[in-house]
């Protein structure tokens, strides 16, 4: 009988731990912070407006937005905080889904799925002790949104003179650790979130909020065009980290030529199927072609840093454009 009756309470307890991963209630941070004496948050940047010339020959604003307006950035701390995944799941007991924590290119019902599908082993959950930093986010290990949304997570920690004892970060993409290291990251203090079955507790989490969140916004799709879009302070902070970096390395950034087209042959989206032969008619103009995944982080930057004209379809690889010079053309 009492075999019977551990059996129905760990039964019980499963249940009621996936049940955490479904985030049935989206609420604010500000309500958040209501509901729980664990979490409070600080701003880093005020909401600020944006107001773009319109592009010609686009007919979707909703996706393409020309004005509007960036959220507020933010910092959020949560005492004895959990995190768990590869999508950085923040899990707080009442099963809140904080709607400025998830990408605002997804619907509700997206990241619900995206819950119901991750499969957490609770039982082995590790203790950290010191405060926990969380840079992983859904999408956060894919290039541009590295640059965008991880990168920028650093950039607030250092805006607010915040120090912390580990970084949780997916760590297993070769431009996370190089960028990182050019940052001056120790990695002895990295947890890395691309492990399986990852569920962690810190004495306190140290959360920063997501950069590419606008409003107003009815936008919900699984579109990640409005991912493209970020502020003036971040591409600040990626310029000054890192164009002064090319020029203290070995990397002879004269090599590079100034007309570059960008190949997506590797990629498993978003291909020119006749690329050989649009190549050709840039080819006979003096560009040059790259595959950017052959290039290290910095030699990416180099790269676009000494560009005069940048050929490519739409791909994380133009988010690189950050780092052009003022009248850099762009071609996409």
């Amino acid at each position: 009988m009492q075999n019977a009756k551990k059996v129905i309470i760990v039964a019980i307890s499963a249940l009621f731990e996936v049940a955490a991963l479904t985030f049935p209630k989206v609420v604010s941070i500000d309500e958040l912070v209501a509901a729980s004496g664990r979490v409070s948050y600080q701003q880093v940047q005020p909401a600020q407006s944006f107001s773009y010339t319109t592009f010609p020959l686009s007919n979707y604003d909703q996706s393409k937005p020309f004005r509007g307006l960036w959220a507020p950035t933010f910092i959020t701390r949560i005492k004895d905080g959990t995190v768990c995944s590869y999508h950085g799941f923040i899990d707080i007991e009442q099963g809140y889904l904080v709607k400025e924590w998830w990408p605002q290119y997804y619907s509700v019902k997206d990241f619900q799925s995206f819950c119901k599908q991750t499969r957490i082993d609770r039982s082995k959950f590790k203790k950290f002790e010191g405060r926990v930093a969380v840079l992983t986010k859904i999408d956060c290990a894919e290039y541009a949104h590295w640059l965008l949304d991880g990168l920028c997570g650093l950039a607030m920690l250092e805006a607010m003179g915040i120090d912390y004892d580990w970084l949780c970060v997916p760590y297993n993409r070769g431009y996370i650790k190089e960028s990182l290291k050019l940052l001056g990251v120790d990695e002895s203090k990295i947890i890395d979130s691309s492990v399986d079955n990852f569920y962690i507790q810190a004495d306190e989490l140290i959360v920063p909020s997501r950069l590419t969140y606008r409003i107003p916004s009815s936008f919900e799709s699984s579109y990640h065009l409005l991912a493209v879009h970020t502020t003036t302070w971040h591409l600040n902070y990626l310029r000054k980290k890192f164009l002064p970096l090319v020029n203290l390395s070995d990397i002879d950034d004269s090599v590079f030529s100034k007309k570059i087209f960008i190949s997506r042959k590797n990629a498993k989206h978003r291909k020119l199927l006749n690329e050989d032969k649009v190549f050709e008619l840039f080819e006979q103009r003096g560009f040059v072609r790259y595959s950017l995944e052959d290039l290290s982080f910095l030699q990416q930057v180099a790269l676009f840093s000494q560009a005069e004209v940048v050929v490519g379809a739409h791909g994380a690889g133009l988010t690189n454009i950050a780092f052009c010079s003022p009248g850099t053309k762009i071609i996409e």
